[in-house]
């Protein structure tokens, strides 16, 4: 199965230009990272916002959160797949990462969704029947 038919489409993200409230209120809703995206309107991956990133960046600047811009929180673009990859293909990637979500981009690194561990796994039914053993 697909990732694309998994994905959750429009999953939150800000851009490098919005104040670090707007990734902290994403951050809250359990996210792992919120992508930060262009400001050329391509609407390209470019990194993300962690929860240590708005904490180191506030405590570097000293400043409200909607003062502080999201690339002063930002850290390298994690692991990615695309809308076309494999259920099995995501979870192979977010075990050698370690990770428990992935953002889904295409070819131009342009965000198209998010996939969780959760939603990859059942979509992959067999390593679903390993896990559940295991």
């Amino acid at each position: 199965m697909e990732i694309e038919s998994v994905m959750t489409r429009e999953p939150g993200s800000c851009s490098r230009g919005d104040g670090l409230d707007v990734a902290a209120r994403l951050l809250d809703e359990g996210r792992e990272w919120v992508p930060v995206l262009s400001t050329d309107g391509a609407d390209r991956v470019i990194g993300v916002v962690t929860r240590d990133g708005v904490l180191e960046a506030s405590r570097r600047r000293g400043a409200p959160l909607e003062r502080i811009p999201a690339w002063m929180g930002m850290s390298s673009t994690p692991p990615t797949c695309w809308p076309t990859d494999s259920a099995e293909a995501a979870v192979a990637i977010m075990r050698a990462y370690g990770v428990r979500q992935l953002l889904v981009v295409d070819a131009e690194r342009r965000l198209r969704g998010l996939v969780s561990w959760d939603a990859a796994l059942l979509a992959a039914e067999d390593l679903f029947d390993e896990e559940v053993r295991d």
